[in-house]
């Protein structure tokens, strides 16, 4: 009979608490600029135009938007055992992420940010927060 393999434990990386509250906030902050200019545009838009408007563009961005608001709310309300085993034992005060999370992460910022551009190009509207 082979040997049992162990659980290989996972390799964690961390993002300050501060920062990671940051990314929280400009998120946000794009959701609801997102959020009110949709409204706008959907009140005004007859819905027979909707496909041939900026809509789905904007609706596009805007879902990419609530996706990444709940992979970071997700983060940071829902640990693993693992994740809390680890931050109660170093005492850690910021947030831990997987190699693959921050892969995640990353690729969702990267879209969103490149989503951003774009309606900037395209319809002269910002959702950069300064």
């Amino acid at each position: 009979m082979p040997p049992a393999k162990k659980k290989q434990k996972a390799q964690y990386y961390t993002i300050v608490f501060e920062k990671y509250m940051d990314i929280v906030s400009d998120v946000d902050k794009t959701y609801y600029i997102l959020s009110d200019k949709l409204k706008e545009m959907i009140s005004s838009t007859k819905i027979e135009d909707w496909y041939d408007s900026e809509i789905p563009e904007f609706l596009e961005t805007f879902l990419l938007t609530v996706s990444y608001r709940v992979f970071l709310d997700d983060k940071i309300n829902n640990p693993t055992e693992q994740e809390v085993e680890v931050i109660v034992k170093n005492n850690i005060k910021d947030v831990l992420f997987t190699k693959e999370e921050l892969e995640v992460m990353q690729q969702l910022y990267l879209t969103l940010e490149s989503r951003k551009v774009a309606l900037l190009q395209n319809y002269n509207f910002s959702c950069f927060i300064n």
